[in-house]
């Protein structure tokens, strides 16, 4: 799948995505994944915190709910970093919607901390 995210995870977190259990995946909210998922043109950055910055298109009114628009309609998980036709370690999904917000500490999100939240549909099974 050619806009399908490519993401390696830990042994733990890709089994819960894989059985179902865990729904989401997350990833910090920094000038990086911001561009990377949800393309937003502020490479150059210097906060840490991208929803502060300045006249960026991406991210709406933070008083208001944050929804960011997708890029991507899968997302493909990794096991590590495996050979590509090493079924067993590879795993896709489909993303319902990428939004901000607080994770899930049981899922492997720090309390309190803000995220990239990737909602993953949990019926979806290639």
């Amino acid at each position: 799948m050619e806009d399908a995210i490519h993401l390696p995870l830990k042994g733990k977190y890709y089994h819960m995505i894989k059985s179902g259990q865990k729904p989401e995946e997350y990833r910090e909210e920094t000038p990086y994944w911001m561009k990377r998922i949800c393309g937003c043109p502020a490479t150059r950055c210097k906060d840490t915190k991208p929803k502060t910055c300045q006249g960026c298109p991406v991210l709406e009114d933070a008083r208001k709910p944050l929804s960011i628009p997708k890029r991507f309609s899968a997302a493909h998980f990794t096991l590590g970093y495996p050979k590509k036709d090493d079924t067993e370690r590879n795993l896709l999904k489909r993303i319902i919607k990428v939004t901000l917000g607080r994770g899930n500490p049981a899922w492997g999100a720090e309390p309190g901390k803000e995220y990239i939240i990737i909602h993953l549909d949990k019926t979806y099974k290639p």
